[in-house]
């Protein structure tokens, strides 16, 4: 004898939906999100408005665990199936369709910095940083520090993306991940909107660099250490405090380009600089002033 229990899920069938993502502010804070599921909500957002949608519950990946939410995005096309079939008032998101751009929904969505580029109507929904057209201006790095004595010019930017060989990552306010696997151009990207990035060339080469001002802080000890020269540049002042000795151990010679003052005394091997005395002059001279 078989069991029919009518409440079970999908025992009439399941009726699936294609969609837009609309608003994801969700006020429980699980990750829901309004979508505007075609051929069930109308098209208008008059006639519908975007707070009558019903909130989508969404599929997260097994490699994932429950406390992280889904990264959907304000006009993300997505799919899935209605949770109480037939009445379609529960909606189960189960992935994301990446596709052509159409007229963008409003939404809560963060506002674009006025370097990015707004998806054009009729491309591509992937970043412009995979495909490897219209990439953002933002993410743009030509060299702009150029001419610096003992260093030279800075890195030119190495991207040469190519499809499908670029994974990225891009949120909506304009930050940027790139695992670019494209041959021979091969490289890892962190970029901030504001300009500052990470960035591994192709040949091994890392480049930081900072928009504004850059802190560095070690609960310990720190160590660097090159196998080639060691540059340090300054536009400003460079300001050297320790407190306690500074030392200075080279193999071959110190040439300082310039003056040195000292406010205190200067030894130099074992002779003072202010309080040596001069013999043989005539007698003996006084100590320098």
């Amino acid at each position: 004898m078989s069991y029919k229990n009518n409440n079970t899920l999908g025992q009439h069938g399941f009726f699936f939906f294609f969609g837009v993502v609309e608003d994801r502010d969700d006020p429980l804070q699980i990750g829901r999100v309004k979508v505007r599921c075609h051929g069930v909500h109308r098209d208008s957002d008059v006639e519908v408005p975007t707070a009558h949608l019903p909130w989508a519950c969404v599929v997260t990946p097994t490699n994932g665990n429950e406390s992280a939410t889904s990264d959907l995005k304000i006009g993300c096309n997505v799919f899935g199936f209605f949770v109480d079939g037939e009445e379609m008032q529960v909606p189960m998101i189960l992935g994301v369709l990446p596709g052509i751009v159409s007229a963008m929904v409003t939404g809560n969505a963060p506002k674009l910095p006025e370097t990015a580029q707004e998806p054009s109507i009729g491309s591509s929904s992937l970043s412009g940083c995979a495909t490897g057209k219209n990439r953002p201006t933002a993410v743009s790095k030509a060299s702009g520090i150029t001419g610096i004595p003992v260093i030279g010019n800075e890195p030119t930017d190495p991207y040469a993306a190519k499809y499908p060989y670029n994974h990225v990552t891009q949120s909506e306010s304009g930050h940027v991940i790139e695992l670019d696997d494209t041959p021979d151009k091969e490289r890892v990207h962190i970029f901030h909107r504001s300009g500052s990035f990470v960035e591994m060339h192709p040949d091994g080469k890392v480049v930081i660099k900072s928009a504004d001002d850059s802190f560095e802080l070690s609960a310990k000890a720190k160590h660097v250490y090159a196998t080639g020269n060691l540059n340090l540049v300054a536009g400003g002042t460079v300001n050297i405090y320790s407190q306690s000795n500074v030392n200075i151990t080279p193999n071959d010679t110190v040439f300082v380009n310039g003056n040195v003052v000292a406010s205190g005394d200067v030894i130099a091997g074992g002779i003072s600089l202010k309080n040596h005395v001069h013999q043989g002059v005539h007698g003996t001279t006084s100590p320098p002033l």
